[in-house]
Formats: C-alpha cells, structure tokens, sequence
C-alpha cells in the first residue's frame, strides 16, 4: 500500500493539516463578518437635558449631593422640580456605613421616581 516508510509518517499529518486550514479560514471569515467593534457611547441628553447624581452616605448619617453637603430635605425639595431632577443616582458609601443610611437615600430616590441607581464604594 505505502511505498516506504516515509509515507506512512506524511499519510499521518494530512486530516489534522485540513483541519487547520478549515478553522483558520472559518476564523478569518467570522473576524471579516465582525467588523469593527466600537464601544458603546453615552446616553445622550433628553430634551429637559440629562444629568446624573451622586449621593455619598457617610458612616455619621450625612449626605452629599454632588459634593455639597445637604440634608435630605433639602435634597428631596431640589429633586421635586422636574427640571433639577437627575435620570440617574449613583449612592457612594464605605463598609461602615450603617445600612439604614442607605435605606434612606434609596428612598429618597423612589420618592422622586429615579428608577437608575447605582451603588458603589465611596473612594477615600
């Protein structure tokens, strides 16, 4: 069947070489068909104009919008005016902040009907 030996070694290679050649013509054909992947942009300001928030919930029960200090009153008062509304609260807090002081910016956030919220820790 084989002439020599060095046939038969050769013969070996030959379904794995076509499969290769298979799978890098599949992964050039997929890469081709990707395009190019852009990341995804921003949202754009709505008509009233598009802000977020940021709340940081202190371990002594403060707040702060925005990086002014406020009492949440004040800042139920300011989020009661469609026009200073944001679209979207980010609540910053460290480990030991007592979780009720969470509960109560959430709730300031569902009272003004903010539906995007987000938490995350409060850098240092």
């Amino acid at each position: 069947m084989y002439e020599s030996h060095e046939d038969l070694a050769g013969s070996e290679f030959l379904p794995l070489i076509d499969v290769l050649l298979v799978m890098l013509v599949l992964f050039m054909g997929v890469t081709v068909g990707l395009g190019e992947i852009t990341p995804p942009s921003s949202p754009k300001p709505g008509p009233g104009g598009s802000h977020a928030a940021v709340v940081e919930v202190f371990p002594d029960g403060r707040l702060r919008l925005n990086e002014r200090d406020a009492t949440p009153e004040e800042i139920a008062r300011l989020w009661s005016d469609p026009s200073q509304k944001p679209d979207a609260v980010q609540i910053r807090g460290d480990q030991d902040t007592a979780f009720k002081h969470y509960r109560r910016a959430l709730a300031l956030c569902r009272t003004a009907g903010i539906e995007k919220v987000a938490e995350a820790a409060r850098e240092e």
